[in-house]
This record gives structure tokens, sequence and C-alpha cells, in this order.
């Protein structure tokens, strides 16, 4: 019932400014559901952690006239939180339910994006094309990724080189899963300059002086092979050089064993060489759980400002081998990889995991984690929509569709605009409280 109202209803912007006057907009989106004109309302604002004492919850309730099928009203919202918005009529009715949420000026500054940041195409052991791979991605409502097959970089070149003349709400970056010699520890390179693969397929000989020279300045503790996390140190530093993100990633792939011993583990999370850890995979439940409860383990012991990324691993986007069950949810001032890199490193992001037939379960802090819940729910069904159009036009164009250049910048617009109606304007003429 409630997904019905909030069809018929909408409210804008949906994500205001803690502590400042903001002004809200409610109006109706169906005829049937007119709002009276010069009808007097009310709307009330209910703080959903207030939480329930002695009975139904009191809240602030704010009278507003229907000008123009709209009611408009200024309020001072408190504490970061999700709000609701009960409307009722002049006869004490409740006519809709909505929600809208006030975050602190950190997060007012940053824009939610959806993204994959460890994804395979038919140039290692995966089924389709990295370009027909973006495609489908933007239609399923991402906003960034980087194709990163094994042991190759080039795919992702190939992927941005297919959409280079044509406007695209689509970020994608290159990348790749690299697989250092005689080293189980899968590393993937996310928006780097250059492929680190490329060095030791060049030079493996190369390759070998420098890890050892790194093992000999190493004291590791028991358990840990020097060797190995050298070599980790070693591909870490080349990401590094490309002016790359290194992320961690699936530690507890089950290849007969765990690819990564529990010691080297939490060796890599106490020193921290990298900037991410894949928290969530495409992997079974059995691995993610692992992976989670790593995380919590090591959080516990004091290691707070670990960042997160959570990725499908996907091998098909049609086959739904992976495809869409883990992802990230990137808290940036833009969807460039400058900003991307910023917010996944200060620890903005949270990872996403949408098991096929699922609810979809966010894991992260919880300040994060209550914000994204409601992005799920009121932000990302109508991004998904316009981005489902845009995909389609990626595939068009792909088949060489003489109307597809045109459809992509129409559809980018519309993502950008819904984007900017959602999420408010400047802070400028707002009254602090």
């Amino acid at each position: 019932m409630m997904k019905r109202e909030l069809s018929l209803y909408d409210v804008y912007p949906k994500v205001i400014l803690a502590h400042h006057v903001s002004q809200v907009t409610i109006v109706s989106v169906d005829y049937s559901t007119q709002l009276k004109e010069g009808g007097l309302y009310k709307v009330g604002i209910v703080p959903l952690c207030k939480g329930l004492y002695r009975g139904n919850p009191s809240f602030d309730q704010v009278e507003v006239c229907v000008k123009d099928q709209k009611l408009v009203f200024d309020y001072a919202f408190g504490d970061e939180q999700e709000y609701y918005l009960r409307v009722f009529d002049e006869a004490g009715n409740q006519v809709v339910q909505l929600s809208i949420y006030a975050v602190e000026q950190d997060l007012y500054e940053r824009r939610p994006y959806r993204g994959d940041l460890h994804v395979h195409s038919c140039f290692s052991d995966g089924k389709e094309s990295p370009e027909f791979v973006c495609g489908i991605y933007r239609q399923t409502g991402f906003d960034f990724l980087a194709i990163t097959d094994h042991y190759q970089y080039a795919p992702s070149l190939r992927a941005i080189q297919a959409y280079k003349d044509v406007p695209l709400g689509l970020t994608i970056l290159p990348g790749e899963e690299v697989h250092a010699p005689e080293n189980p520890v899968h590393i993937v390179h996310f928006g780097g300059e250059w492929s680190v693969n490329a060095l030791f397929q060049a030079d493996k000989e190369k390759y070998f002086e420098e890890v050892e020279a790194i093992q000999k300045t190493l004291v590791c503790p028991e358990g840990v092979d020097a060797f190995t996390y050298a070599a980790c140190l070693w591909v870490y530093s080349k990401i590094k050089e490309a002016n790359g993100l290194s992320i961690f990633a699936h530690p507890y792939w089950i290849a007969d064993v765990y690819n990564v011993s529990m010691a080297l583990s939490i060796h890599q999370f106490e020193q921290k060489p990298f900037d991410a850890f894949e928290l969530l995979g495409g992997q079974t439940t059995h691995e993610n759980n692992m992976q989670w409860a790593l995380y919590n383990e090591m959080r516990a012991k004091g290691l707070n400002h670990i960042p997160i990324v959570g990725s499908s691993d996907s091998h098909s986007v049609l086959t739904t081998d992976w495809f869409n069950e883990a992802k990230t949810i990137v808290f940036a001032k833009g969807k460039d990889k400058e900003h991307l890199f910023e917010a996944i490193r200060g620890g903005y992001s949270v990872a996403v995991e949408s098991r096929h037939g699922e609810s979809e379960r966010v894991h992260g802090n919880y300040r994060l984690t209550s914000y994204a819940r409601f992005l799920l729910s009121e932000y990302f069904p109508l991004h998904d929509a316009l981005c489902f159009e845009e995909g389609r036009a990626m595939l068009g164009y792909l088949r060489k569709e003489s109307d597809a250049p045109l459809l992509l910048q129409l559809t980018q617009k519309r993502t950008e605009d819904l984007l900017n109606k959602c999420f408010g304007a400047s802070t400028e003429n707002m009254i602090e409280v």
C-alpha cells in the first residue's frame, strides 16, 4: 500500500540540510489524488529515530494551504535522520506518508553514486564484451565501473574507447585484476593510468628482484609468508604509482582452501598497505560472510578506518552469475575518478548485498547504512528508471542506431536533473537554527 501511495505523490528535495530551515514541496502526480486547491492541510513532521514512549509519538505539525496543486512549506529540520511527512486533509484524515532525510553538512555536499569496482569481460573468463557489459550496467542503474580482467588492462580501455564520442551518465574507468607471480592474493587495480600486470609480464626477473628487495626489509609475524606479503606490497606500490586505487580482494575465496591465510589477512589489516577492502564480492554467502566477520573483528580491535567496497566480480551480465549481487554506494562530490577516490579513501562508502530474490542489505557504519537504506527506497528507484533508458541507448549506439547519440544526450540530462531535484541546491540562502 505504501509503495502505491508513494507513486501518487512526490516530495522534493528528498535530502535536506540538518539544523537549517528548508523549503519542501509536496505534489500529487496523478489527477485522481490531486490536492484541493485552496484547501488547508496539515503536515506532520515525525523524526524516525524518536522512538515510541507511552503510546503514539507526538510531532510538530505545519498548516499549509494548497496553491497550484502543491503544498509548499518551510521547516527547521533537526538532527540527521529520516523524517516522515504525514499529510492530513481538512477532515483530519491522513492522505499520505512520505519520507525526507536530513543530513549534516559533510554529507549534504555529497551525492550517492552506485558502482562496481571488480568486473570481468570475455577478454578473460567473462562472457560478454567490455562495451556490452557497460551498457547493461547502466541499464541496471550503475553510475560508475571498471572492467578489471585477469592479467589485462587493455579491455578496460576498449570499454572507454567504445563510448568516447557520446555523452554518458556512466563513468567508465580503467582497471585490471593483478595476479603477481607466485602470489595467491588477488588485488584489484581500479582507475590507474597504466597496467601493473604488464610490468612483470615484460620483465619477470626484475619483478622478483624488486620483491626480494622488499622482503629483506620486512619482519613478519608468525604465519605470514614474507615473500607473499612483499609481493602484495610491490603491487600496492605500483598501483599507487599508476595513480590507481588498490583493493584487497576476496581473501576468503575458496580455491581448495582459502586463497589468503588468516595470518596474512590480519597483518594486512594492521598495516593497511591497500586503499580499500572488498567487503563483499560475488562469491558464495560463506565467503562474503567470512569477509564481513573479519572486517568486524578488525574494527573491534581498534582498526576503525578501513575503507570498504562491494564488488560483484561479475563474469556475465546476462546469466546473473554474480552480476548485481554486490555493489558499492559512494557518497562523493562528483563521479569522476578524483572525487570517487577521495570519498572511498575517506570512508564515505558502503557495500550493498543484493542476492537474487532477496532484499538488499547494506554493510558499513550506522550513519551511512541508515542514509543508504533511505536512498535505496526513495531515490534509487527513480534514478534506475532513467538509467534503464540510457543503458538501452548505449546498446543501441553499439548497434549503430542513428538516434542513439541524441537519446544518450537526453537521457544523461534527465539523470542529472533528477539528482538536482532530489538533493536540493546551494546553502547560501539557508537559515541555520
